[in-house]
């Protein structure tokens, strides 16, 4: 009985070479699909690929895979937003480090 799926959307992040140390990076945005294999009350079980399972409650505002893939979409923006956030307050500590370090010379 087949009870739906549910979708994360994921980034990877890819270096590649051209032989002369070269390197240039870039990141790719992937869909990922998980099978539901148990409903709850307060949330599913989802299963990957590899036979991994994970429970996801659906009453939580944080949740590791939605239901629609819009919604898989929105949780994405979010989680990406909110790294942005966190590295750009560490980068501004960063550079107020080396401020008050260059300062001490």
């Amino acid at each position: 009985m087949e009870l739906g799926k549910a979708y994360r959307y994921v980034d990877t992040l890819y270096s590649r070479g051209d032989g002369d140390f070269d390197y240039s990076t870039y990141v790719d945005v992937y869909l990922l699909e998980y099978d539901v294999v148990k409903e709850t009350l307060k949330g599913i079980w989802i299963q990957d690929i590899l036979g991994r399972r994970r429970f996801v409650n659906l009453n939580s505002r944080k949740k590791f895979a939605c239901l629609s893939k819009e919604d898989a979409l929105i949780s994405f923006k979010a989680r990406k937003e909110r790294q942005i956030r966190i590295l750009e307050s560490q980068l501004k500590l960063a550079k107020e480090a080396l401020l008050v370090g260059t300062k001490r010379e």
